[in-house]
C-alpha cells in the first residue's frame, strides 16, 4: 500500500509502547499568604515559591516576625538558645545586685570585662561575615550552575529537537513518533531533578514517587534503583535518544553539536550537585564560626545582665531599657544569621525555604510542551500555505519504517578483505565465476592504463609548449624532477579510483610499460 505521495504506508510506530503524554499536575495549587506564596513539594511538605519584598517593607519586620518563613518560626533551636542567653543576662544582673558594693565593681572591675568585649567585637563580625557570604555564594551557584543549569540545558534539548522535528518531518504520523521520543526525553530530564532531590533528603534509594507520576516505567525504576548515580544515568538516556531522534530525522552529523554540547553541560550540573552537596565546608571552621557566635552572644548577654544590674542599683530606668535592647537585638541578629546559614547550606532538602523543584519540573514541563505544540502549529500552517519547505531546506516526507528482525540464524561475520579482490573472492562460489570476473577485471585495469599513457602525452606536450613560450633561444624540453613510486605502491590503486593522481606523483611511461 502507497500513499497519493508515492511513499511506502507505515504500519504500526516506531515506539508502539511508550504512551507518555506531557502532563504533570501539581499536587495543590499555589497559596497566597500576607508575605509569600506557598507551594506544596513532592514530599507533601510546604516550601516558600516566592515573597513580596515591597509589600514587607510597607508592612514592616516586627509586625511579621511570626510568618511562616521567618527565623523565628523555623527551628525551635534559636528559641532554646536565646533562652539561655536570658539565663546568662538574668544571673548576672542578680549577681550585681546582691552585690555589697555595686558602684567599686562598676568602677574597678566593669572597664576589664568591657575590654574583653571590645576586643572580641572587632574580628567577630568580620569572621561571621565571610562564613555568611560563603553560604549565600553556594547557595547561589547551586540554583544557577547545578540545579538551573539541568533545567535550563533540558529546555534547550527540547528547543532544538522540536525546532528539527516540526520542519522536517511533514506526516502526522512521523511526528506523533517524534513526540513519543521528545516527550521521554523531557520525562527523563524531570525525573533527573527528582532524583538529586532524593539524594540530597537522605539518599532515598525507592524511586516509586516517580513511577506513580509517570515519569518512569516499572523497568526504567528498577534499572535505576540499583545504579550509583541515577540522575547522571538519566542524563545518558537524554544523549541516547537525542542522537537517535536526530539520526531518525537525518540531521547533518556536524549539526548533532550543539545537541551533545546541550546533554554535556546538563551531566556537568548534575556533577556540580554532587560536588558541592557532598563536599561540605571543613569541620574545623565550621566548627570555631559556631562557637564564635556561642561565645560572643553570651559575653553579650553577661555583659548586658552587669550593665543592667549596676543601672539598677542606681535607679536609672533608661540604661536598664538600653541594656535589654541590647541583650535581645545583638544574640538574636546572630544566631538567626547562623540558623539561616544551616538550612540554607543544603538547599534541596524538605525545609521550607529550600528550592521548590516540583514547582521547577512544572515549569520544565509546561515550556518544553509549549515549545512542541506552537512551533509544530506554525509549520502545520506553512505547509498549508506552502510556504515550507524552502528552497534547498532539509525536509522527510516519510519516514521508512524498520524492518522486522527475522527470526533467522544471524549472518556470518564479515571477513577483512584485500583491495585487490574486494568483490571478487569472498562473494563467488565457483571458479568459473570469479576467472569470468578476474577477466573483466583486468580489461578495466588495462584501459585505465591506455588511459594513463594518453594522459601522460598530453601533458608532455603541454609542458614543451609552454617550455617552449617562456624560453628565450631555440626551443627546449623543461626537464623536471618527479618522485618515483615503484609497482607494488601502484598496484595498491585499485580500478574505478581517481588515476589522474599518478600523473603528477609517478613516472607514468614506465609504470604503464610495465603493467601492459
Amino acid at each position: 500500500m502507497r500513499h497519493q505521495d508515492g511513499t511506502p504506508e507505515r504500519r504500526g510506530s516506531f515506539l508502539p509502547n511508550d504512551d507518555f503524554e506531557m502532563s504533570f499536575d501539581r499536587l495543590k495549587a499555589p497559596e497566597e499568604r500576607l508575605l509569600t506564596t506557598i507551594v506544596v513539594g513532592m514530599s507533601g511538605k510546604r516550601k516558600i515559591l516566592r515573597y513580596n519584598f515591597p509589600k514587607l517593607v510597607r508592612v514592616g519586620a516586627v509586625t511579621t516576625m511570626f510568618s511562616r518563613g521567618t527565623i523565628f518560626n523555623l527551628d525551635k533551636t534559636i528559641g532554646l538558645l536565646i533562652l539561655s542567653y536570658g539565663i546568662a543576662f538574668t544571673l548576672a544582673s542578680i549577681m550585681v545586685v546582691r552585690m555589697e558594693d555595686p558602684a567599686s565593681f562598676s568602677t574597678k572591675s566593669l572597664s576589664s570585662i568591657l575590654k574583653v568585649t571590645d576586643n572580641l567585637q572587632r574580628f567577630c563580625p568580620f569572621l561571621f561575615g565571610l562564613f555568611v557570604s560563603l553560604i549565600i555564594g553556594r547557595w547561589w551557584f547551586i540554583r544557577t550552575q547545578a540545579v538551573g543549569a539541568m533545567v535550563d540545558h533540558c529546555i534547550n534539548i527540547s528547543c532544538l529537537l522540536s525546532s528539527y522535528g516540526a520542519r522536517i518531518l511533514q506526516r502526522k504520523e512521523d511526528w506523533e513518533d517524534f513526540k513519543k521520543i521528545h516527550n521521554r526525553i523531557v520525562k527523563y530530564g524531570l525525573a533527573a531533578l527528582s532524583c538529586i532531590a532524593k539524594e540530597s533528603r537522605g539518599g532515598q534509594k525507592s524511586l516509586e514517587e516517580l513511577e506513580v507520576q509517570g515519569l518512569l516505567t516499572a523497568e526504567e525504576r528498577s534499572w535505576l534503583e540499583d545504579s550509583g548515580n541515577s540522575p547522571a544515568t538519566l542524563w545518558c538516556w537524554i544523549t541516547a535518544l537525542g542522537a537517535e531522534a536526530l539520526e531518525m530525522m537525518k540531521v547533518a552529523f556536524p549539526n548533532h553539536n550543539m545537541f551533545f554540547t546541550e546533554t554535556r553541560m546538563g551531566i556537568e550540573g548534575v556533577n556540580l550537585c554532587h560536588q558541592y552537596l557532598r563536599t561540605q565546608l571543613p569541620f574545623p571552621y565550621v566548627h570555631m564560626i559556631t562557637m564564635l557566635v556561642n561565645v560572643n552572644n553570651m559575653v553579650m548577654a553577661t555583659v548586658a545582665g552587669l550593665k543592667f544590674g549596676v543601672a539598677l542599683t542606681n535607679n536609672d530606668p533608661f540604661v536598664c531599657m538600653a541594656e535589654v535592647l541590647q541583650f535581645m537585638l545583638v544574640p538574636l541578629l546572630y544566631q538567626g544569621l547562623l540558623q539561616v546559614c544551616v538550612l540554607i547550606g543544603d538547599p534541596l532538602g524538605d525545609d521550607i525555604i529550600d528550592f521548590p523543584i516540583l514547582e521547577y519540573q512544572h515549569e520544565l514541563n509546561d515550556t518544553c510542551k509549549s515549545m512542541l505544540e506552537h512551533t509544530r502549529l506554525m509549520y502545520e500552517k506553512r505547509f498549508e500555505r506552502r510556504q515550507s519547505p524552502l528552497p534547498n531546506a532539509h525536509h522527510i516526507r516519510a519516514l521508512v519504517p524498520d524492518k522486522a528482525v527475522s527470526s533467522a540464524a544471524p549472518a556470518p561475520p564479515v571477513v577483512a578483505q584485500h583491495p585487490l579482490l574486494d568483490n571478487l573472492w569472498y562473494k563467488h562460489s565457483s571458479w568459473s565465476s570469479l576467472t569470468a570476473n578476474l577477466r573483466n577485471y583486468g580489461k578495466t585495469w588495462m584501459k585505465e592504463c591506455q588511459y594513463h599513457r594518453k594522459i601522460m602525452q598530453q601533458h608532455q606536450r603541454h609542458i614543451s609548449a609552454m617550455c617552449t613560450r617562456r624560453l628565450a633561444g631555440p626551443p627546449r624540453i623543461c626537464s623536471y624532477r618527479r618522485p618515483r613510486l615503484n609497482t607494488a605502491q601502484v598496484l595498491k590503486r585499485g580500478p574505478g579510483q581517481d588515476s589522474r593522481i599518478l600523473v603528477a606523483t609517478c613516472a607514468l611511461p614506465q609504470v604503464v610499460g610495465r603493467l601492459t
